[in-house]
């Protein structure tokens, strides 16, 4: 409060113009005689109120920020959880007793019943959440998604080779049988007595492995049915001579070999670190997918 005590009466009409400002500004009545503890009780209690009023709405901000951030957070570990970690967990089945396989994991080359081989690429994962997770790989990791792209035409190649590896082994054994002089003539219908099907596969089988089968010569009988033993002879020795092709084994050699197994094992790797990452250090996913939007729209 001001005090008049030693002011002058030119001053004293202004100074209370000011004190009574004072009180209007900050407790209502211009009147500084008809101020009350009452009214300062009220005015105290009303700016206790705005500060209060403010306090909370900080807080409810800073909730809700923090909400957001672990909604976030589980989102970004329900990816990595059922997306990243089962990755390759889904791959189309076979049916081995119909159809024989070489699988790998961008897709495989089936040998149907009919003795042709088929290349079959694999679409991606089919798995819940999946289109979150590709969401994030493109906008937060484009390297790891380069990666499976990469491995995708690898594979793809990889798969069309291997198909004509096997059709091409099927055509040779047929023809070396059919026109080898100590065998005869052979018809359509002696052809039929031999499984080329489960023949061709089990020497690609020999030929993939790289290494000699002692069991080569018992187990062509099973391939053929005759009870000529010369025949059986004969038949055994073009199969093993077939499958101990150095040509056959040096084009399944670079077959292998052109398929990048460490790219699909760097890749699995990427995925479980950025799995790791999200679950030890509870950091949500780069990058952002169309649930990100709609929690970081929550009000």
């Amino acid at each position: 409060m001001f005090s008049a005590v030693a002011l002058s009466a030119s001053h004293w009409p202004r100074v209370k113009y000011r004190e009574a400002a004072f009180h209007r500004d900050n407790f209502g009545p211009s009147n500084r005689h008809s101020v009350t503890n009452h009214n300062r009780f009220d005015r105290c209690r009303e700016l206790r109120h705005h500060r209060t009023f403010f306090t909370t709405w900080l807080d409810e901000r800073r909730d809700k920020r923090k909400n957001k951030d672990q909604l976030l957070l589980e989102h970004s570990k329900t990816l990595t959880r059922e997306v990243f970690l089962k990755w390759f967990s889904n791959l189309p089945s076979i049916d081995e007793k119909k159809y024989k396989s070489y699988v790998i994991e961008s897709g495989c080359v089936v040998y149907d019943s009919e003795g042709k081989a088929h290349a079959v690429d694999y679409d991606d994962p089919y798995l819940p959440y999946f289109d979150q997770a590709k969401s994030h790989l493109v906008t937060g990791y484009p390297e790891i998604w380069s990666m499976w792209n990469q491995i995708k035409r690898d594979g793809s190649s990889h798969l069309v080779g291997i198909k004509d590896f096997v059709n091409e082994l099927q055509d040779q054994l047929r023809s070396k049988i059919m026109n080898d002089e100590q065998l005869g003539t052979w018809t359509e219908n002696d052809l039929s007595h031999i499984d080329f099907r489960n023949l061709t596969w089990y020497v690609f089988e020999v030929i993939s492995r790289g290494g000699y089968d002692e069991r080569l010569t018992v187990v062509t009988h099973d391939f053929i049915l005759t009870s000529d033993p010369r025949q059986i002879v004969k038949f055994s020795e073009i199969v093993e001579k077939t499958a101990n092709d150095p040509h056959m084994r040096e084009s399944m050699k670079k077959l292998l070999d052109g398929w990048n197994s460490r790219l699909v094992l760097e890749f699995k790797q990427r995925l479980n670190d950025r799995a790791d990452e999200v679950n030890q250090t509870h950091t949500s996913l780069l990058g952002e997918c169309y649930r990100c939007k709609q929690i970081k729209l929550l009000s």
